[in-house]
């Protein structure tokens, strides 16, 4: 991979930053919302001291009515439990506006929430586009690298076979031992579907390999004569 980012990969890192502050959000919105369920679960006023107040009252009322001394005072307690509701009632009324206004709030953030993962959907579809387009763009540069190693490979054999043919061609200056290569070199296979450019050696009517064997014994034979041109042009001349 190149040491500059590709305009390729850029368009990767902006997708992913852009699908990460995504998730990002819609887990802050997730907290956020289980947070405002807690505010309402907490948005409960008491009543109990009101209905206690109730009873009392109801028994010191129940009591005098049936001739007994009451062990409260009905007027105490009916003052009590006026100020014990309008208490109840003060916060009972903020307590609603409390949870209405969380209920606000979720509905606000589902709504965002809701948005964002329609967007999450579509990023997906944009982060493969863009990793589709940076895979393809190295493999693309990466088959020129190869076509271009394979021509390297298929030159430096046709120089070392035409430096062959020259020794064996009556110097008898051929090293000693087998020779470099006992045999034609092996078919190396070209890159398909790719728009990497043709070989050296390529045969037109066959594109599935770098070379055929009739363009590299034409390789092999310009190298031959490259070599004795090249003595020929220092005055050596066989």
């Amino acid at each position: 991979m190149n040491q500059t980012p590709s305009p390729e990969l850029q368009a990767v890192k902006i997708q992913l930053a852009a699908k990460n502050a995504h998730e990002n959000e819609l887990a802050n919105i997730d907290a956020a919302i289980a947070a405002q369920h807690q505010i309402i679960a907490g948005a409960v006023v008491d009543r109990s001291p009101v209905d206690q107040l109730q009873h009392r009252l109801e028994d010191a009322l129940a009591q005098v009515a049936t001739g007994q001394t009451p062990s409260e005072p009905p007027d105490m307690l009916a003052s009590q439990l006026k100020k014990a509701q309008a208490d109840f009632d003060k916060a009972d009324a903020g307590a609603t506006i409390t949870a209405d206004n969380a209920r606000r709030v979720i509905a606000g953030l589902t709504r965002r929430q809701e948005t964002l993962q329609v967007m999450t959907g579509t990023q997906g579809h944009e982060l493969n586009a863009a990793l589709k387009a940076f895979v393809i763009s190295e493999q693309d540069q990466a088959g020129r690298d190869y076509v271009r190693a394979a021509d390297d490979l298929i030159s430096a054999y046709a120089r070392i076979q035409g430096l062959q043919r020259f020794a064996h061609a009556g110097q008898g200056v051929s090293r000693d031992g087998p020779q470099p290569f006992a045999c034609e070199l092996e078919l190396l296979r070209r890159p398909q579907n790719m728009p990497c450019g043709e070989g050296i050696a390529h045969s037109p009517g066959n594109l599935e390999w770098m070379f055929d064997h009739g363009n590299l014994r034409k390789l092999v034979d310009t190298a031959y004569h490259r070599v004795i041109a090249d003595f020929q042009q220092q005055g050596a001349v066989f």
